[in-house]
């Protein structure tokens, strides 16, 4: 069995895995690097052989390897077992929806990027209802499962909702002067207590926890 640990340098040393077959959101201002978060994760899962599927819809699939390059992650060696589904190109964003449930019910781990992209064609309840119909899949395919949302692009209630429905939330703030960001882990499926920060950096290999500067 693979693991279910998310490969970011430091992450699951500080916090511990992600438990397998949840969903996600990962909630940042643009910049905050809660998208990098998703890629870096699915791409080290993908060079251990992981199948992962990507739903583009903020961006061209190419743009999406041009930025896994910029980070030195090389698209060609995970391209076997690493489906896009474009959604950017796409108006039947249903369909696109679908397949990705359906991979994600095989035990694929998948991203949506972005969720916030969605609120230009569907309403607040159809998109309950995909994330409803994710959580389903993910806990048959046992796989892990990202929502990348930016904060603040859509209203506070509908906001709020996904927060409520999704697994998991972790809030990326804006990087400082210093390229130093805080991840905070505000709830987590199976996992209860008080939830810790972890300052992090986004350098040329992606992000990295900064585990000597954890705050309690």
């Amino acid at each position: 069995m693979k693991s279910n640990k998310i490969e970011i340098p430091g992450f699951s040393e500080i916090y511990g895995s992600i438990p397998a077959g949840s969903v996600i959101l990962l909630l940042g201002e643009p910049g905050s690097g809660n998208d990098i978060f998703a890629i870096q994760a699915l791409y080290n899962y993908a060079l251990k052989n992981g199948n992962v599927a990507y739903l583009s819809a903020d961006n061209h699939p190419n743009d999406v390897i041009d930025e896994m390059h910029a980070y030195g992650w090389k698209f060609e060696k995970v391209k076997a077992t690493w489906k896009f589904i474009d959604a950017y190109s796409s108006s039947n964003i249903k369909e696109k929806i679908g397949k990705l449930i359906s991979y994600a019910k095989e035990g694929y781990w998948t991203a949506i990027d972005t969720i916030t992209k969605l609120w230009e064609t569907l309403n607040i309840t159809e998109i309950v209802k995909i994330i409803r119909e994710l959580r389903g899949a993910a806990r048959k395919g046992n796989g892990i499962h990202f929502l990348i949302a930016m904060k603040g692009e859509v209203d506070i209630k509908d906001e709020r909702t996904i927060k409520r429905v999704a697994d998991g939330l972790i809030e990326f703030t804006p990087l400082t002067e210093e390229n130093i960001g805080i991840i905070r882990i505000l709830k987590m499926r199976r996992k209860a207590g008080t939830w810790i920060t972890i300052p992090y950096r986004i350098t040329k290999r992606g992000i990295e926890i900064e585990t000597a500067m954890r705050i309690l």
